[in-house]
């Protein structure tokens, strides 16, 4: 069986005020899988993601994990007053990396990979919320992490727009063979997963219909 790239086991989260938001968590993510986490809103999803990326710590359990990850927010978390293409060099700047010409060539593919050859010096100011989603999601592959965390990626957009997003998302993860985590309250989007979790009472459930 493949070496999983991340493992949670006994996670728990509580709060100062004595909130027990994760109990005894535990989940294996295996290479070129990808993993749906729904629930309800306060189950502490965008809590698990954020311990699972490393930006919070447990308050008891373990996670073994590849420290080199990809990143997509609800909020784009993108630099409004740069362009496209200096979106896409941030993480490599950040990670002191040189940039290339092959490393050009990549983003680019990643660019036209989001279907944003045409916005590719567009300050992302000027960019709809679509537009920003698909710029954040090629960001996540710039540094070709083994594994891709996405955080209600969809939750700012409309259907039209989402759906578009569940299709590139999945598609690129399966494409540049990556293993996925998103959490979501978008059941199409859990629906293109290749498992399915309920998050509820700190504990993880996994769902085999769906």
């Amino acid at each position: 069986m493949s070496t999983p790239v991340l493992e949670a086991q006994s996670l728990s989260k509580t709060y100062e005020n004595k909130l027990t938001i994760l109990e005894d968590l535990e989940l294996t993510v295996r290479p070129e899988t990808s993993y749906a986490i729904m629930g309800a809103s306060g189950e502490g999803k965008t809590t698990l993601l954020h311990l699972l990326a490393g930006l919070d710590k447990p308050s008891s359990g373990t996670i073994k994990s590849t420290k080199n990850m990809g990143l997509v927010f609800q909020t784009y978390n993108l630099l409004d007053d740069l362009s496209v293409l200096e979106n896409l060099k941030l993480p490599l700047k950040i990670a002191r990396k040189k940039i290339t010409k092959k490393v050009l060539q990549e983003i680019d593919l990643l660019i036209e990979e989001v279907g944003l050859e045409e916005k590719k010096y567009t300050l992302c100011c000027k960019l709809s919320g679509g537009e920003k989603q698909r710029v954040a999601i090629a960001r996540a592959f710039v540094l070709d992490p083994p594994l891709i965390l996405a955080d209600e990626p969809t939750g700012n957009l409309d259907s039209q727009n989402s759906e578009r997003i569940h299709q590139l998302l999945l598609s690129s993860v399966k494409k540049r063979k990556k293993a996925l985590v998103v959490v979501t309250h978008d059941q199409n989007l859990a629906s293109l997963c290749d498992k399915k979790f309920l998050l509820q009472g700190g504990m993880l459930t996994e769902v085999f219909i769906f």
